[in-house]
């Protein structure tokens, strides 16, 4: 009850104007950035959808390293995290308290993006998909492994280091299929080198890949139901130990 009490509370910060007001800019720029992609004689489709999606994909990306960076460091800088532990409450329960406010907002944030662009889209004369409305909703595991392994390395470096190193932490950057590609225009020497540093880095990474699907294939190839579902437990059992990471650098610290 009490790391509720925190997420809540983190909610509530979460819910200041500026706050807001950047929330609904992100979601205005999603929204035109569709409109415009869909202006012109062609009729209007569900694949004029894929562009503004997968935007919105990579923008809450930043949301939640953003979210994972700051949630700490703010509630440290104002001394809200020293009054919060002089209550009978502990470093974990107030870490996981802030880590679950801050999934919860990228959440509602997410919600609020597939409302628009499904109005929009249904507006345009698009006939309705479910993908529409639950593809960034699929998305949000793959939001929790980022804002927490941000939150961990938010306490353990810079916050701008930190923020680079979760920008690439992306399975999706060091498979077998990405570096193929990049053997396309790349000198074969350079992949040579680059091949066994990105199989290490494809194995540190969070396997975020488990969701962050193309809206394409998500429409026309959707992913098996039990491979999203097994990445679940995966999702939870790593935010936990990232969460445990997070209070042992933090408590070494003066706060």
């Amino acid at each position: 009850m009490r790391m509720l009490a925190v997420s809540r509370f983190t909610l509530l910060r979460l819910s200041r104007t500026r706050y807001i007001l950047a929330g609904l800019i992100l979601i205005a720029l999603i929204l035109l950035t569709y409109l415009a992609n869909a202006a012109g004689g062609a009729p209007a489709s569900l694949n004029d959808l894929v562009w503004p999606h997968n935007l919105a994909r990579w923008l809450l990306w930043l949301a939640a390293i953003w979210l994972g960076i700051n949630l700490v460091h703010d509630d440290r800088a104002d001394g809200t995290l020293r009054s919060t532990l002089t209550r009978p409450i502990s470093l974990l329960e107030t870490l996981f308290g802030k880590l679950l406010g801050g999934w919860l907002a990228l959440a509602l944030l997410a919600a609020g993006v597939a409302v628009a662009l499904t109005v929009a889209a249904l507006l345009k004369g698009v006939p309705f998909h479910p993908a529409m409305l639950t593809f960034q909703l699929a998305l949000l595991p793959g939001h929790l492994l980022v804002l927490s392994l941000a939150l961990c390395l938010g306490q353990a470096m810079p916050r701008f280091a930190a923020a680079v190193l979760v920008l690439f932490a992306d399975d999706g950057f060091y498979t077998a299929k990405a570096l193929a590609r990049a053997a396309e225009w790349l000198p074969g020497g350079l992949v040579a080198t680059i091949t066994p540093i990105a199989k290490a880095l494809y194995w540190l990474s969070p396997s975020v890949s488990l969701f962050y699907l193309s809206f394409r294939d998500f429409v026309y190839q959707p992913p098996e139901a039990a491979v999203w579902l097994l990445g679940l437990p995966y999702t939870i059992h790593y935010a936990f130990l990232a969460g445990l990471l997070a209070a042992a650098l933090l408590g070494r610290k003066e706060l």
